[in-house]
């Protein structure tokens, strides 16, 4: 009998601590049920791995931030720190008003080196505007766009990855300006738009060496501060310093033939768009052979086929990433070949004739830039069969018996260089 009822009292117990059980499992539902609505429940994480440790606080976070939903609008316009008046940021002069609160949320966030960054988006929307920032904002060093997200429904929690701190952010930006107000010194020795962009163009190639595993090399501070950068430093820089002077100028990226990734700008000059490379200004980064370096005169050191020219002779050796819009580049105003008088047509008498007076004036040097693949081959051919040494040395203010000639040239661009 008294294990009988022991029995019982054991059953009995079992019950009750199910009871107890189920009970606590539906209050803790019930809990987050009324904590968490449905769109708020974390649907994925993207780019980059998980940081575990930081889920629990971010749910708590974003679930006080969704009981202010209704005045985002307001809090980010009071955020602004963009002067639409007189605004030098291409991409974001082209916004909605929808995007460019968002636009301006996060470009505040990151230059106060925020580590989470809570918006109402989706994710396509999120790395359009990441990208447009970047594009726009050729200052910022301490990020490169690379990025933690956390996704809730309707909102993300944006996590930028920065290089550095708050301090040394201080400091460089300190470096970076004193940099600055010396290059501009120089720049801006010119009276027009046009001069603030070849003078830009040519302080970059001069003071800065293409060096292909340059530290920190996809922000300014490399080009500036440490003056050895690769095609996004020189890129940045330009945009920057063309800022700088009140200027629209833009980062682009996309691709070379046969020689992967590049960056470039396109640049607002007197009213028109224009291509500009600084990279492919630079001899060094064009690979002459050591002979050609040693005797290539002083005014071939800047290579200014991509200086200011149009899209049809921009686009002959590359392509344009299609993830942001780009202006029309259809002006040749600015051509340097046009306006040196050093841009034909054709292969003709009018090309030796120009290339003797050049001799007979004493220039040791020479360039053209022809518009067809054709009339570029035909003169090409000519040079190999001795042209120009023959020109050199029957149009020279000295007797020669032979000269040393050298020459360069561009397939892409249809561009012949001669020294001697």
């Amino acid at each position: 009998m008294r294990r009988r009822n022991h029995r019982r009292t054991n059953r009995r117990y079992k019950r009750r601590r199910k009871s107890w059980v189920f009970l606590a499992l539906f209050f803790f539902v019930a809990f987050l049920f009324l904590k968490y609505p449905e769109d708020d429940v974390p649907q994925k994480i993207t780019q980059l791995e998980t940081i575990r440790d930081q889920i629990t606080s971010e749910i708590e976070n974003l679930g006080n931030d969704n009981r202010g939903e209704n005045d985002q609008g307001k809090d980010n316009y009071e955020l602004a720190e963009i002067d639409e008046s007189n605004c030098l940021y291409y991409y974001f002069t082209n916004l909605t008003e929808e995007e460019r609160i968002l636009y301006t949320k996060i470009l505040n966030g990151i230059n106060q080196l925020d580590t989470s960054i809570k918006i109402q988006a989706d994710q396509e929307q999120m790395e359009k505007i990441l990208h447009m920032i970047m594009a726009d904002h050729p200052e910022i060093f301490w990020t490169e766009g690379s990025y933690q997200c956390m996704i809730y429904g309707s909102y993300i929690v944006l996590q930028p990855v920065y290089n550095c701190d708050a301090s040394v952010k201080q400091q460089r930006e300190q470096e970076i300006e004193r940099e600055t107000v010396q290059a501009l010194e120089q720049i801006q020795t010119g009276t027009s738009q046009y001069e603030y962009v070849k003078n830009t163009f040519t302080y970059l190639i001069d003071t800065v060496d293409y060096v292909a595993d340059a530290p920190d090399n996809q922000n300014i501070y490399s080009a500036l501060v440490n003056k050895q950068t690769v095609c996004a430093g020189y890129s940045k820089a330009t945009q920057y310093l063309l800022q700088r002077m009140g200027m629209v100028a833009l980062y682009v990226t996309g691709n070379v033939v046969d020689r992967g990734d590049h960056a470039w700008n396109i640049v607002q000059c007197d009213g028109e768009y224009y291509q500009v490379d600084t990279t492919f200004g630079d001899p060094n980064f064009l690979e002459y052979d050591a002979e050609q370096l040693e005797t290539l005169p002083s005014e071939f050191m800047h290579d200014y086929y991509y200086l200011c020219c149009n899209d049809e002779m921009m686009y002959r050796d590359r392509s344009v990433d299609t993830e942001l819009p780009v202006p029309v580049c259809s002006s040749g105003k600015y051509n340097y070949y046009e306006m040196n008088n050093a841009y034909f047509e054709s292969y003709s008498q009018e090309v030796v004739d120009n290339l003797t007076n050049s001799i007979l004036n004493g220039n040791r040097y020479w360039f053209c830039r022809f518009s067809n693949y054709e009339a570029y081959s035909a003169m090409f051919a000519e040079i190999q069969n001795g042209l120009y040494s023959r020109l050199v040395m029957e149009n020279s203010s000295w007797e020669v018996q032979s000269v040393r000639t050298y020459f360069s040239y561009r397939d892409e661009t249809c561009v012949i260089k001669l020294w001697y």
